[in-house]
């Protein structure tokens, strides 16, 4: 098993469910799931989010099609076919694109927390999408 698929006994407790201390303290976890998502803490929520097949799958086409931005934008400014509107307009894309990748790196920071960066068994493409 690799190193980076053990979560530290500490962490497993504080993530641990209903009925065990948690961070704070407190028995049953009461300050952590009286969150604003009906009873559940944001972590949870975000670990539910990208446990889904639908959020994965939604990121992979994000990913998928900025790239075919990419390359038509680089296929235009290389045949000396672009004009300044449609280039303006790649670029304007591409930011969207930024927005929507720097969302889903929030969202997978809040599922995983501080293991997002060290024990996490996406650690390279945590990494990767980092970058």
């Amino acid at each position: 098993e690799s190193v980076y698929n053990v979560i530290p006994v500490e962490m497993s407790r504080v993530l641990g469910p209903k009925g065990q201390r948690t961070a704070s303290g407190d028995p049953g976890g009461a300050k952590a799931t009286n969150g604003i998502c009906g009873g559940c803490s944001c972590q949870q929520l975000a670990k539910s989010m990208v446990g889904n097949w639908i959020f994965e799958g939604f990121f992979m086409a994000a990913i998928l099609g900025h790239c075919t931005v990419i390359g038509i934008q680089i296929d235009l400014v290389a045949s000396g076919e672009a004009d300044y509107s449609v280039v303006r307009t790649l670029e304007s894309i591409q930011h969207i694109f930024a927005l929507v990748f720097a969302v889903e790196m929030m969202i997978r920071f809040a599922a995983e927390g501080c293991a997002y960066f060290y024990t996490s068994p996406n650690l390279a493409w945590n990494y990767l999408d980092f970058s």
